[in-house]
Formats: C-alpha cells, sequence, structure tokens
C-alpha cells in the first residue's frame, strides 16, 4: 500500500507558507520540497547546471513538487528584494524550470514590514513559487462520475466519507468538507457542482485526505501517488437546482452515474427516477447506492429495494446487488459490454463502514469507457473545447476549466504554431486567444488529448470580450483557413407524434451550453420515420456553437424535463471566398433518446448550428 505517512521517504507539498502577518519561516530544511533563496541574480551557465541539480533533487523528494521561497534567507527569515531584483530572480528560475521541462507558477507573494529595512527605500518582495514535473499523456487514468439523487438521499455525505476517509457523525460532519456556500452549509443541501477526488494506487489501496498528513493534503498530492483517479461531480438534489444538475451530466461528459436514494425512505422518488432516466437515454452507464441502511428497517429496506428493482425493470435495466468483491468483477464485466447491468450497492456513512471498502473496489475497478467522445473518427479535426467554468487568477490571469470533446489533443501555445479562436459572444463571433499553460487536476500538462478534462490558462487579443460558460476553444490548424459562420439560431425538434409536447418557451442543453429557445409549433403535419414529427424552436439568447451528434436536454419553461435526443443535423450559414452569405445543410438521420414523462419515447433534436469551421 502506498500511503503517504510522515515516515515516507515521500515529502507531500505543504499549503502556502507566505502568508499575510508572517514575520518568519522555519530553518530551512536540508531535505524534503522546500528551498529557500535569498537572491538569484547574475547567474552564470555553471551555477544554472548546479540550481537545476539542487532544483531536480527537491522535486524528487516532493515527489514531483517543490516550493521555491525567493527573498527568504536559510534561517527562514523575510528578506526580501526590490521588484527589479525579484523580477531577475524569477527569470532565473524560469530558465531552470525550462531546463529541467517543469512547470512554474508563482503562488504567493508579500511585502516584507517596514520595520525590517529602511523606510526610504523602495518596499520588498517575498515571492513563492511552485515548480511541478508536468504530466506526460495518461500518466494516470480519469474517470468522471457524476452523482446524482435527491436531496437528503445522502449524495454529499456519501462522497465526504470516500474522498476524507472519516465516518459520519450523523449531525452531517462527513458533509461539511465538500459545501462550498453558507446557504449550503445552513440548509444541507447543494446548490452548485462540486468536484472530489479520490485516487487509487498501484495495489488497488485508496489515496484520499485520510491516508495523506493534514498539513500536507491537497488534490495534487492524491493525484501524484495515485494510478487511476475518480473525479466526483457532485449534482443538486433539489429540482430548484436542475439545471446545475443537467449541466453536470453533459457539460463535463461524464463517465458514469452514480445515483444515491435512501434506504430508510420507502421509495425511489420522482427526482431520482428522472435523472436516472436521463442518464440512460444519454447512454450514461448508472449505478445505484443505497443509503441510510443503517435507519432502515428491514420492512422499510425490503419496499425501497421492490420499487427500485420494478423501476429499473420498467427501464430495460438488469438490477444486481453487489455483495462481495467477486460480484465487482463480474458485474462490473457485464457493464462494460453493456449488458444493461445496474449494480445495487447497499450502503452506510456511519461508523460501521463496512460497506465502504466494497464500493472503493468497485470504483477502482471501473475502466474508462467508450463515450460518445471517442465515436470522432476525423482525426484531422481541430480540438473542440467546450468551456464549462470561468475563473480570474491574480496571477495566470483569466482560466477556463472544461472538456476537450473532439480533435486528437490540445496542445499548449508553446508547442504549436496553430490559431485559436474563443466564442461565440452575443453577436455570433470569434476572437483570437493565445494558451499559456494547461493544468490536468491543477498539474500542469503539455497538452489534453480527447475526453480529457482541465483548465486552461489563456490570453485574449481583443479587449473587453466577455468570456463565458458554454462558449468553445476552437483550433484551427497551421495552414487551415479560418472562416466566419454565422448562426441562423433555429432547432429543429422530431418527436413521437402521439405526445403532446406544449413547449413554447423552454431551455435546450447542450455540451456545455445552456439556451433559452421558443416555438414548438409543428412544421408539418405529416409524420415519417416511424410516426416522428418535427417541431421547429428558435435560440433567443444569442447564438451557440452546436455540433452534429451532441446530446441535448430540453425542459420546459418551469424547469420540468420534456425530452431527450440527440443533434443529427445543422444548417448554417458561412461567407464565402467573395464575402457572400451560402447556407449549408447537414442531413445526418440518426437518432437516440427518448420523453421523459411518456416513458421515454423516442425523440431527435435537429438543430442548426451556429457556428463552425
Amino acid at each position: 500500500m502506498n500511503t503517504l505517512g510522515a515516515d515516507s521517504d515521500y515529502h507531500p507539498l505543504p499549503a502556502c507558507q507566505l502568508l499575510p502577518g508572517v514575520m518568519r519561516l522555519s530553518p530551512e530544511d536540508h531535505d524534503g520540497p522546500i528551498e529557500y533563496k535569498v537572491q538569484l541574480l547574475g547567474i552564470g551557465p555553471e551555477r544554472l547546471d548546479q540550481l537545476c541539480t539542487q532544483m531536480h533533487f527537491r522535486l524528487g523528494e516532493g515527489g514531483g513538487a517543490a516550493l521555491y521561497e525567493i527573498g527568504v534567507g536559510d534561517d527562514g527569515k523575510l528578506i526580501g528584494l526590490l521588484e527589479d531584483d525579484m523580477r531577475e530572480s524569477l527569470e532565473t528560475l524560469s530558465r531552470m524550470a525550462n531546463k529541467l521541462e517543469v512547470g512554474l507558477q508563482v503562488v504567493g507573494s508579500i511585502h516584507v514590514p517596514s520595520s525590517d529595512h529602511d523606510e526610504d527605500q523602495d518596499p520588498r518582495i517575498c515571492a513563492e513559487v511552485l515548480i511541478q514535473r508536468r504530466l506526460e499523456d495518461r500518466a494516470f487514468d480519469e474517470i468522471r462520475v457524476v452523482t446524482i439523487g435527491a436531496h437528503e438521499s445522502g449524495k454529499t455525505t456519501l462522497l465526504g466519507v470516500l474522498t476524507h476517509g472519516i465516518p459520519d457523525n450523523g449531525r452531517g460532519r462527513a458533509r461539511l468538507a465538500l459545501l462550498r456556500h453558507r446557504h449550503e452549509i445552513e440548509t444541507g443541501h447543494t446548490s452548485s457542482i462540486a468536484h472530489e477526488i479520490v485516487g487509487y494506487d498501484a495495489d488497488g489501496e485508496a489515496v484520499n485526505y485520510a491516508t495523506i498528513p493534514f498539513s500536507f493534503s491537497s488534490k495534487q498530492s492524491i493525484v501524484r501517488a495515485s494510478v487511476k483517479v475518480i473525479d466526483f461531480l457532485d449534482c443538486a438534489g433539489h429540482p430548484r437546482f436542475a439545471r446545475q444538475t443537467i449541466r453536470g451530466i453533459l457539460g463535463y461528459a461524464a463517465h458514469y452515474a452514480l445515483c444515491t436514494v435512501a434506504a430508510s425512505s420507502g421509495e425511489v422518488g420522482e427526482v431520482a427516477k428522472e435523472y436516472i432516466g436521463m442518464c440512460f437515454a444519454l447512454g450514461v452507464p448508472s449505478f445505484v447506492c443505497l443509503t441510510k441502511v443503517d435507519l432502515a428497517t428491514k420492512e422499510r429496506l425490503r419496499t425501497t429495494m421492490t420499487k427500485l428493482y420494478a423501476f429499473l425493470g420498467m427501464q430495460g435495466r438488469v438490477p444486481v446487488l453487489v455483495q462481495s468483491e467477486g460480484d465487482v468483477e463480474t458485474f462490473v464485466r457485464e457493464m462494460e459490454v453493456g449488458e444493461g447491468v445496474v449494480p445495487v450497492f447497499l450502503t452506510s456513512c456511519a461508523a460501521n463502514l463496512t460497506s465502504i471498502p466494497l464500493l472503493h473496489t468497485f470504483l477502482n475497478a471501473l475502466p474508462v469507457p467508450p463515450s460518445v467522445l471517442d465515436s470522432d473518427t476525423n482525426t484531422e479535426m481541430g480540438a473542440r473545447f467546450h468551456v464549462n467554468e470561468v475563473y480570474q487568477h491574480p496571477t495566470a490571469g483569466l482560466i477556463i476549466g472544461g472538456v476537450l470533446r473532439r480533435g486528437t489533443r490540445l496542445p499548449s501555445s508553446q508547442s504549436s504554431s496553430a490559431i485559436y479562436l474563443l466564442g461565440p459572444d452575443s453577436a455570433g463571433d470569434f476572437v483570437r486567444v493565445g494558451i499559456k499553460t494547461i493544468h490536468r487536476q491543477r498539474i500542469p500538462t503539455p497538452y489534453l488529448s480527447r475526453g480529457q478534462a482541465g483548465t486552461i490558462a489563456i490570453s485574449i487579443e481583443e479587449g473587453g470580450f466577455k468570456v463565458r460558460k458554454g462558449m468553445v476553444l476552437i483550433e484551427v490548424p497551421e495552414g487551415g483557413e479560418e472562416e466566419v459562420v454565422k448562426a441562423s439560431g433555429k432547432i429543429e425538434v422530431e418527436v413521437d407524434a402521439g405526445v403532446n409536447l406544449g413547449v413554447e418557451q423552454a431551455m435546450v442543453y447542450f455540451a456545455s451550453a445552456r439556451a433559452s429557445i421558443k416555438g414548438g409549433a409543428a412544421s408539418s403535419h405529416e409524420t415519417h420515420d416511424g410516426g416522428l414529427r418535427t417541431v421547429r424552436y428558435e435560440f433567443t439568447s444569442g447564438p451557440e456553437y452546436v455540433e452534429v451528434g451532441e446530446s441535448a436536454v430540453v425542459t420546459r419553461s418551469d424547469g420540468e424535463m420534456a425530452f431527450v435526443g440527440r443533434v443529427v443535423g445543422r444548417e448554417c450559414q458561412k461567407r464565402d471566398g467573395n464575402g457572400a452569405l451560402r447556407c449549408a445543410t447537414g442531413s445526418t438521420w440518426l437518432y437516440t433518446g427518448s420523453v421523459l414523462r411518456a416513458h421515454w419515447r423516442r425523440g431527435i433534436v435537429l438543430t442548426t448550428c451556429s457556428l463552425s469551421l
């Protein structure tokens, strides 16, 4: 077992040390991943080689990461540097990092109190710099698991136990570490998408915050000690926040869905049924955890399981109860070959955690499934990175997070001469951007491969461009043609002719985008392709980027689920070589999905593409 204990040869990286009010650090340790440097000025080639050797040692001590404290003496005293000297020292540190081909990021800086130097001089600065080895492609397997279910069914509590390794005390202790907002802590209800990870080492042992000393605990430490990482997307269960849950399932291209049902409730619940059915329609393999088993009587547990099995049977699925490690191996294999199996676990987050190790065994055995993202055989297509999150970092600047859905890989700008475009904005236009750095699980990497999630620090060439969720970062390969495409802003939906949709104003979700639409009048009363009819909508919130093959979910104006489908065609208006607009139409008739309120009847989403290259 690769446990990161205090006596291990591996020294996990501590949290930021340079904090406001700190007057002195502890003396420098000759071992470990932290190096103090008063300054790095006037460094010649021979001295640079010596410093690189030292950096290599510190990286080895930290398992691939090290902290450099610039402007700090060996005794821990904060001396500080003038601005020009600090700039030169950071440039020297950057030369060292480039020579070792590792990433560099300034994570903190403080001004030395004026009492420590002449007040007539310019202020002095101390800086803290994070050095990390870059990840190679497939350095670790990452599986995204979205958690769904009704509120108060124990989703967040279960994840707290899995990721932090401590039992719940019955008053919400396990879930506190996962809640992000004050109102979530007060109510115990998740309202946003929270990211939590658990890793597994080469021996199959869980690597979480319980296996790492508290002062060194971080997601980076978990990733470095793991060969497989489960990235949990904890979604809201209250119907009020359904839009966040739908975006969590679609936007992050979840590999699996974990649905929680409270065994003590005696019911599956409409919310759980709706989300499970949506995952089935989207082709997301799912498994169920019956939580709060310790609070359920035998009669109540039997009632809950009977209703759950009946619902899954109506969906054409085969529920199976996992009771041993042998069951895990069998059912994972059946899930992989598409047997329609839905594993069911009996879990309790209280002091008796006998069910949690079996769930860890199952999670470690899960393979990365072939997804809709792998169905794109056009390897020459430029990368398409769909934006799920937008951040502003004090030193790195603008950062976008999301999933690479198309193309073979997305390299950093240092290793590519391609053109990158980001958009569309409210007018349907794209803007050129530069890629500064790429991270996976907060660790720098030279590129993202298709299907991987990550964050990208970008620079925008045009000021005033507002970046939002739902945009797409597009790579135009070297020598490729950069075209301007305008959207027609219309959506056509084909559904079962016997279903009364009544969706005049609705929301459509696809990839990372969420857009309002209006319409709903049938464009033709004729039916075709097995009793399907076409209904036309229009975007009302501006153009969106849509691609053929994307799954889509449409909800009514009151948030009620309407239907699930797949983008099967597009109508684009492109500017030709003479600047005139011309129409390009795609008509690949594939369909999947269904209508939730009508036993998931088949439906098609035929959409016009807003922007394309």
